[in-house]
């Protein structure tokens, strides 16, 4: 699943930048870099401007911290918890 589900759904970033980032090599790292440098674009694209940034940051902080939160999720110790 990519971490850019919500992204994918209604624009292009995903299918032109991200998914060929990621496509021989899914690891975490990857993805977490794959996304980075797909705000930088939206950055770039998008004029640079302070506000633009700052939009591009947050976002990147919060569906990297979604996917964090949903791998810790998929943990055994998570659903010892979770019950």
């Amino acid at each position: 699943m990519s971490i850019f589900r919500g992204l994918c759904s209604c624009t292009s970033y995903c299918r032109y930048f991200y998914s060929p980032m990621v496509a021989y090599n899914n690891g975490p790292i990857m993805r977490l870099t794959a996304s980075a440098l797909t705000f930088v674009f939206v950055y770039i694209w998008h004029g640079q401007q302070e506000s633009v940034f700052w939009w591009s940051v947050l976002n990147f902080l919060g569906i990297t911290l979604e996917a964090v939160a949903k791998g810790i999720s998929y943990m055994p110790s998570y659903a010892r918890v979770e019950v």
